[in-house]
């Protein structure tokens, strides 16, 4: 797996990942002088707490997650109603 981030101009700032079974890693010594780092940081952290979340729905195993769901709680093959 290969993570990245880029600029908003399309330039690779940091890269995360394996190349021929070994770690692999690019960034910039400068991106933490100038404040880059951090808020690479901080991209990093969004992307994880939404990873997190997409993986708290497709476990609760939500109807909106899968398309095929039914809406209707049901109970040995009938509707139940609250």
């Amino acid at each position: 797996m290969l993570v990245s981030i880029y600029s908003s101009s399309g330039d690779i700032l940091w890269e995360r990942g394996v190349r021929d079974g070994q770690p692999y890693g690019m960034s910039s010594r400068s991106y933490a002088r100038d404040g880059t780092l951090q808020n690479i940081i901080e991209a990093l952290k969004d992307a994880l707490a939404e990873a997190r979340s997409q993986l708290g729905l497709f476990e609760k195993g939500d109807a909106v997650g899968d398309p095929c769901a039914s809406a209707t709680q049901i109970e040995h093959d009938i509707p139940v109603t609250s």
